[in-house]
């Protein structure tokens, strides 16, 4: 599986919007940013971080971790 977005394209975000379910983010995880859809994990109510490259792998993160939502994905 191909990764669903290359280096050198260009993506507008829409900073501080209310994500829902499905939505593509950008996300800051250890200094480093990811595209990333958002779901809820439904066993603990975490957020669901399913990255869109098959290199890596779902991440469930909660409020104690040290993540950041830069964003969303409005235009691709």
């Amino acid at each position: 599986m191909q990764p669903s977005f290359f280096d050198d394209e260009v993506m507008f975000v829409m900073k501080d919007s209310i994500l829902r379910t499905g939505d593509i983010c950008i996300v800051q995880l250890k200094s480093k940013y990811h595209v990333m859809k958002v779901s809820q994990n439904r066993e603990n109510g975490g957020i669901l971080l399913n990255s869109l490259n098959s290199e890596e792998t779902s991440n469930t993160h909660s409020e104690k971790d040290d993540f950041t939502i830069f964003g969303k994905v409005v235009l691709m």
